[in-house]
Formats: C-alpha cells, structure tokens, sequence
C-alpha cells in the first residue's frame, strides 16, 4: 500500500508540475526502464514489477482526464490506448504472479514506449512552429526508425509471446498492435510530406 501511495503522488506531483509532453515522457522512461530491468531478470523488479506498473495506471486515469478536457488532435485512440493499459495492468494483478509469461509480454508492450520521448519532442517543435527547422527533420527522420523499430517489427514477437495465453490476451495485443501499425502509417505519411518539401527547397 506504501508503494501505492507514493506513486500515486508521484503521479500528481507530475500532473501538476509538468507539461502534458513531459508527463508522457516521464511515464515512457519509466515503464520503459522497470520493464527492461525485469526482463533482464532483476530480482528487485521482477518480484514487483506489476505494483510498479500501477504507476501506469495513475497516469492513464490522469491522461484521459486531460485529453476529454482538452481534445487534442487523436485524443480518441489515446483513449483507447490508455483504457488497455489500465486493463491490462489490472487484469495482471488480479490475475497472475510475476513469474507467468504474460507479466513478460506486458513489459515487451511496454519497451515500445522508447520511441515516444521522439514522437513527442516532434509533437513539441510542430507545437513552436519549427517544422522548417533541421532539428525538426532529424528527430522525425529518428521517430520513423525508432517506432518502426519498437512498435512494428517487434509485432510478429508479441503475437508470438501472446499464444496460448487467452482468447481475451490475444485480442488486446490485436488492438494495441493494429494501433501502431495505424501510426505508423500516418507518421510515415506525414514523413514523405516533410522530405517532399525538403527536396522542393533545394530544387
């Protein structure tokens, strides 16, 4: 319960201290991380990795707040996204040790989050008005790599990591996994505008 608490005000400590942009960084690094160090197999993490992640759900619950407030461009996928997270953290500690595969494949789901400081810090410099920027140029060129990289190719992984582990397991890495691939081919649409504008400048 000690451990509850103080996430939970981590989490608001967070809320109101920090951008939206940052807040969702600091949940990225962290979950991204912990997950890490359990799949590496610390002993300190394993044993509490899901009590860990209920910092996942104190910031989904925080988030879907903000974005029905604010109804920023996607708000509704981000919904849906945060509601599996939530789900899926408490479906894990309802329902399994720390020792059950599934607890592995929450944390591979969860090094997906390495790519949104990048996607983020596009979604900043766009909020500044920067899209001419080379800054601006290169950390989208790194946000086409990295997300592909975490949340497309390792894809046929997860799927591989949620066999045999329930009808229910399955069709959430479905959702979640048909989402990035939705993003992805946006992010990767909204790339060719940028390069197709860059070529047309030197030209």
């Amino acid at each position: 319960m000690l451990l509850y608490l103080g996430l939970f005000l981590f989490n608001s400590f967070v809320y109101n201290n920090f951008r939206q942009v940052n807040r969702s960084n600091i949940h990225a690094i962290y979950t991204f991380l912990f997950s890490l160090l359990h799949l590496n197999g610390f002993s300190l993490v394993i044993n509490n990795y899901v009590d860990l992640m209920v910092y996942s759900i104190f910031y989904s619950v925080y988030d879907i707040d903000y974005l029905l407030k604010r109804k920023i461009r996607g708000y509704e996928s981000l919904i849906v996204h945060h509601s599996l997270i939530i789900y899926a953290v408490i479906f894990a500690k309802l329902y399994y040790n720390s020792t059950d595969k599934i607890i592995n494949l929450m944390a591979l789901n969860y090094l997906t989050e390495i790519s949104t400081p990048f996607f983020n810090k596009s979604f900043d410099l766009a909020e500044q008005k920067k899209e001419n920027t080379y800054e601006y140029k290169l950390i989208n060129t790194l946000v086409v790599i990295i997300f592909g990289l975490s949340r497309v190719l390792m894809i046929p992984y997860l799927f591989y990591n949620s066999l045999y582990l329930g009808g229910n397991i399955i069709i959430c890495q479905t959702i979640l996994s048909s989402m990035n691939v939705v993003w992805y081919y946006k992010i990767c649409k909204y790339y060719r505008k940028i390069i197709g504008k860059t070529v047309e400048k030197e030209d």
